[in-house]
């Protein structure tokens, strides 16, 4: 029997208690550390990659300027809360 090859999408209980820890995460009561953890147990392993992504696109711009554009944070999270 041939394996799947595409990720099989989270739950939608994963996707409530990842909701939830990235909300704890935003008003400061996890740390990056930990969100990361939910990230991993929560995420696709391709969601956890554009995740990594867009996060170090994150950190750059506040180390050295603009890193993510106005447009491309609209549109995340737009398509996060469904607007």
């Amino acid at each position: 029997m041939p394996m799947d090859t595409q990720p099989k999408p989270p739950s939608r209980i994963l996707a409530a208690v990842h909701e939830t820890a990235a909300d704890m995460h935003r008003l400061g009561l996890i740390d990056s550390s930990r969100m990361q953890s939910f990230d991993a147990l929560c995420l696709t392993p391709e969601q956890t990659s554009k995740l990594a992504i867009r996060r170090d696109a994150i950190h750059a711009g506040t180390t050295s300027g603009p890193g993510v554009g106005a447009e491309e944070v609209l549109a995340h999270l737009e398509h996060k809360y469904g607007l």
